[in-house]
């Protein structure tokens, strides 16, 4: 048995070999996929952090637009709201108008009826002038 190997282990040895040779090629290629994977993940994460820039400049806009429109319907409520206002001033005017006319004519009406039995009394008494008391602060006759 000097020089003579064994058929098994001549199997063995290039089995070992192969072996051998194959683990630093599959750790390459690990590290490859793992290179890969992280350029990947990077690409991925920098696309993510643009999009959520785009979505928290884009939702910048809606509230600065959602908050101007609250705005503008705030000022509407306030124009509502004095216009509501003016409609009852008005009427409170047109009342307060109408009670002046009112005044006004029941005024005249009674300086008419005043000033006319006046005239039946200097009628009946036959015209004789009035004189001026001062303590009554009335014309007597």
């Amino acid at each position: 048995m000097g020089g003579r190997i064994l058929p098994g282990t001549v199997l063995r040895i290039l089995l070992a070999a192969v072996l051998a040779g194959s683990v630093p090629l599959a750790r390459a290629q690990g590290l490859f996929d793992d290179n890969e994977a992280r350029r990947r993940i990077q690409v991925l994460r920098a696309d993510f952090e643009q999009s959520q820039k785009q979505v928290q400049d884009q939702l910048a806009r809606i509230e600065a637009a959602v908050q101007d429109k609250s705005a503008l319907v705030e000022l509407s409520r306030l124009i509502d709201g004095l216009k509501q206002d003016i409609a009852k001033l008005n009427g409170q005017s047109e009342v307060a108008l109408n009670r002046a006319e009112n005044l006004e004519r029941r005024q005249k009406d009674l300086y008419v009826d005043l000033d006319s039995r006046l005239r039946k009394i200097e009628d009946a008494q036959g015209h004789f002038p009035a004189q001026w008391d001062p303590k009554l602060g009335i014309h007597v006759t």
